[in-house]
């Protein structure tokens, strides 16, 4: 017999899947983030069916409560969560102090769970005979991996497991992309309504608050800071030519559904941008930017050895989880304030959507504000006195930017985001921010920031926001400054001007005496003088800060060219 003091070391985890697969097969900016929210809302109602044993419509399913005790994600007053921007915030796994009989009740959750998503489904697209159908396509499509076992007293449950899941995800077999799939319909269809129905059930979640309920389109988020110019001339126009066409009547809306599932829509993005360019407030503002949007990801710093030290302690374990979902809330928040569009907020994962510019509080900022406002947000939850306390080094979260054309295919612009996250994580000590910004042309440029590096950071960040604060400006711009940044970039190009700037980079008098020769005509020492004087002291933080030559000259040209990227006019294209 089975000793009753005997402390119990089962644990479980599942993950789902398959999240990036969906979110690459989808066709459409609102696709992919149905797809992120789709996974994020499946845990959540998961999460809530094992600790409650009911989903959102309140009908018991007894036999889906378990008596384990759920660690991952934070489960306390979760059958009251609300979303507030359309963000996906719970993570792909579940990790529960699990006891008997535990295991059996997550297999029948689950069944639970799909059905209950086949019935809404269904109903959605007006083909509720076909339930069954799509009940079937969804066992087959989705992919829950879960496993239980004991572990060891020295062992680390969430390592352990979570490492045993990443290996079943390995083995699993993808089924092929078929158009016709029910689930990718109803992605497709999640914001758009019958005149005579409700939304989705998805999109009435994410955007519980909001009269449309609806995920913004690529232009929509690239062009959100005129929301602060005139609101109501700006809500008009987004009515006018995104919301009014997705209300289809039943006769279209079932014909589309049938006949051509994905019926291209880009069409009203161009007239959305002729309309805004004709609006008085707008016209003399709109600027190359705002065709321009940012991918973001981010993802946390020494997150791991932060769990190993927590080890199976639970109720460290919940302060952790707690922590997070707190921190998730005001990134959305953050991210929401700043005109962006949050895709998936999860633990310490970000991606979302952004301009590279916008107006918060009557106040002109950038995509290194919002940078620099989601780091401050991570440091308030994740101090150094909370990593002394667990003796490891204070984590911190590292970034991808992609900045890319709006008609640039998504996926490719997704993939750049992460790919440059990767490179992020490499960098020495972490804490960075890699970013490529390619034109419409085909032109790049990118830079390595690591914001340890605190002189050379912000140096970069203020230079940024100084010199592009008439973007929504309707202030003649200073040619001077446009003239000398348009300048100075091109010198940058000319090898034998970078060869002699690096050859005295390191001496700040010869340094001086460098850009007094480069720069001596007479309205150097005059109207430009300020702009001349802004670029040398950004130069010296940058040499001082960074001792590779390519990281200096990329970093040095890539602050230029973002500013002066961000003063052209569409023609400059």
């Amino acid at each position: 017999m089975k000793n009753s003091m005997q402390k119990n070391n089962k644990y479980l985890a599942l993950t789902i899947g398959p999240i990036y697969r969906t979110i690459n097969s989808s066709q459409r900016t609102r696709m992919t983030w149905g797809a992120s929210f789709l996974f994020s809302f499946l845990i959540r109602e998961l999460t809530k069916l094992l600790k409650t044993g009911m989903l959102l419509d309140k009908v018991p399913h007894p036999g889906c409560k378990i008596a384990g005790t759920i660690l991952i994600p934070y489960a306390e007053g979760i059958e009251n969560d609300q979303c507030i921007a359309g963000e996906g915030k719970y993570p792909d796994r579940i990790l529960i102090h699990s006891e008997e009989g535990d295991f059996e009740k997550v297999q029948k959750a689950i069944e639970v769970l799909i059905g209950f998503l086949a019935g809404k489904i269904a109903d959605h697209l007006n083909v509720g005979k076909e339930v069954v159908q799509i009940e079937k396509d969804l066992t087959d499509y989705l992919q829950f991996y879960f496993i239980e076992k004991e572990v060891g007293e020295k062992e680390n449950a969430l390592l352990s497991l979570y490492g045993d899941l990443d290996v079943l995800e390995l083995r699993s077999n993808y089924l092929a992309y078929d158009s016709k799939n029910y689930l990718f319909r109803y992605l497709f269809y999640l914001s758009i309504r019958r005149k005579d129905k409700e939304y989705s059930l998805l999109a009435k979640e994410a955007f519980p608050d909001k009269k449309n309920k609806r995920f913004r389109s690529l232009i929509e988020i690239s062009t959100a800071g005129f929301s602060a110019i005139k609101k109501e001339k700006y809500d008009e126009l987004i009515y006018d030519c995104f919301i009014r066409p997705a209300e289809k009547d039943d006769l279209n809306f079932l014909s589309s559904f049938r006949k051509d599932p994905f019926n291209d829509d880009d069409e009203w993005q161009d007239i959305f941008i002729s309309k805004l360019k004709k609006i008085p407030e707008f016209s003399d503002r709109y600027k190359k930017t705002h065709q321009y949007f940012a991918v973001i990801y981010a993802d946390g710093d020494n997150i791991g050895q932060t769990l190993g030290k927590i080890g199976n302690d639970d109720e460290k374990l919940k302060v952790f989880s707690k922590k997070l979902l707190d921190f998730d809330s005001e990134v959305v928040t953050t991210i929401n304030n700043y005109g962006g569009a949050p895709v998936y907020i999860g633990g310490e994962d970000i991606f979302a959507f952004v301009p590279l510019a916008s107006i918060e509080d009557d106040t002109h900022v950038t995509i290194f504000n919002l940078t620099n406002s989601i780091d401050d947000a991570f440091g308030r939850y994740f101090t150094q006195e909370y990593a002394d306390s667990l003796g490891v080094i204070r984590p911190t979260l590292s970034f991808g930017i992609a900045i890319a054309y709006f008609r640039n295919p998504l996926s490719e612009t997704m993939e750049m985001a992460h790919d440059l996250l990767g490179k992020a994580k490499k960098v020495d000590g972490k804490n960075a921010i890699e970013l490529i910004l390619e034109e419409h042309s085909g032109q790049q440029f990118r830079m390595s920031v690591q914001k340890g590096k605190e002189n050379s950071y912000n140096a970069i960040c203020t230079l940024i926001k100084s010199l592009t604060a008439t973007v929504f400006s309707t202030e003649k711009e200073d040619e001077q400054e446009k003239i000398f940044i348009n300048s100075i970039t091109h010198k940058l190009k000319d090898p034998l001007f970078k060869a002699l700037l690096l050859s005295v980079a390191d001496d700040h008098l010869r340094l001086d005496e460098f850009f007094n020769n480069s720069f001596n005509e007479p309205i150097h020492k005059g109207e430009m003088k300020p702009y001349i004087d802004q670029v040398k002291a950004l130069v010296k933080t940058i040499f001082s800060d960074y001792c590779d030559d390519e990281t200096r000259i990329d970093n040095l040209y890539s602050t230029l060219r973002l500013i002066d990227f961000m003063h052209k006019n569409p023609k400059d294209e």
